[in-house]
């Protein structure tokens, strides 16, 4: 016979087998979830500027002073430099010239004579070097080559001293640190 016609027997699973098959379907699905969202996390997280400031140069003597500095942008997103401090005072973009390139070395050269904008060899590539006129683009896998002229906290009196430069993007700062050689 049939265990159903037997009467007052109940087919069914029992409480605690119920209550198992609940606690294992909430386990699954909270670790899709985890898991959705971590791969959430990692995919936007590739998709964020990252800089890299390669080289800082700062130099000064009688006739006033310059700052270099190579940044390359080894994100997933274009990167927009906004802003540039050196020695914790905001550069005016009247000052600043910028070339963008391809990455690799740019090496910056001293002792420039800037004028205005001027073309200058670095590393064996002729570079168009342009005033800043709002904010500068660093595309992806791309670096710029920055000249600040002058800046208004570096003078011949601090050779030898350590000197921040931060460079603001429309998200984060990026600072590096360097001492004020003599050209």
């Amino acid at each position: 016979m049939k265990p159903s016609c037997f009467p007052g027997r109940k087919r069914g699973l029992t409480q605690s087998v119920t209550l198992m098959i609940l606690l294992v379907l909430s386990v699954v699905l909270a670790s899709g979830t985890v898991g959705l969202y971590t791969l959430s996390v990692t995919t936007s997280a590739m998709k964020t500027e990252q800089l890299v400031i390669r080289s800082a140069r700062i130099w000064a003597d009688s006739s006033g002073s310059q700052v270099a500095l190579h940044v390359e942008n080894i994100g997933g997103r274009d990167a927009l430099i906004t802003s540039i401090e050196v020695g914790f005072v905001e550069e005016g973009w009247d000052s600043v010239f910028y070339a963008v390139g391809e990455g690799g070395l740019m090496e910056p050269a001293e002792d420039l004579n800037i004028t205005g904008a001027f073309n200058h060899t670095v590393s064996g590539v002729e570079y168009s070097f342009e005033p800043v006129t709002g904010s500068i683009m660093i595309p992806v896998s791309g670096s710029v080559l920055i000249y600040v002229d002058n800046p208004e906290t570096v003078d011949i009196q601090d050779l030898g001293m350590v000197v921040e430069v931060i460079v603001y993007t429309s998200t984060l700062p990026y600072m590096t640190m360097d001492d004020v050689e003599s050209t």
